[in-house]
């Protein structure tokens, strides 16, 4: 069945945009948030958006095609592993913009509100900001994990 799977995922894949852009994951998932599968035994990983919940996770090929919403910009991220273990994206491709639009949001800005984060990635001070608040919140939590121990 992974074959089938991988061959489904490869069709979705542009190798080619995807040498140019030389977009990876960072930091690179470890396991599967669905199923606790280990990544680093997969071609290829999801992170993505779940069905009906919009919650988002990385998924392994099996979890991605049984609960992922989709790839492409707000759905999912679709990676490959390349030969040292690096984690490249090859679909779900933000948009490259002349820095008027947030890649997260969708919303458009004045240029000067908008900060390039990455390769043509533009993403507003409040989407940062969002972003740095969830980070916190998962630093703590983890934090408190190791304290109570």
């Amino acid at each position: 069945m992974s074959d089938s799977i991988n061959v489904k995922l490869s069709k979705l894949a542009d190798l080619k945009k995807a040498k140019e852009r030389q977009v990876h994951s960072s930091p690179d998932p470890e396991t599967c948030g669905m199923c606790s599968k280990d990544l680093k035994e997969e071609k290829y990983y999801v992170d993505g958006a779940l069905k009906l919940s919009g919650a988002w996770t990385y998924m392994c090929p099996k979890c991605f095609f049984e609960h992922g919403e989709g790839i492409g910009l707000g759905e999912g991220q679709l990676y490959i592993q390349e030969t040292d273990g690096s984690w490249l994206l090859v679909a779900g491709f933000c948009p490259i913009n002349d820095g008027s639009t947030c890649a997260f949001c969708g919303e458009e800005f004045d240029k000067k509100d908008l900060v390039d984060v990455k390769n043509g990635e533009w993403m507003c001070v409040s989407c940062i900001e969002e972003g740095s608040s969830v980070i916190r919140q998962v630093i703590e939590q983890k934090r408190n994990k190791n304290t109570d121990k």
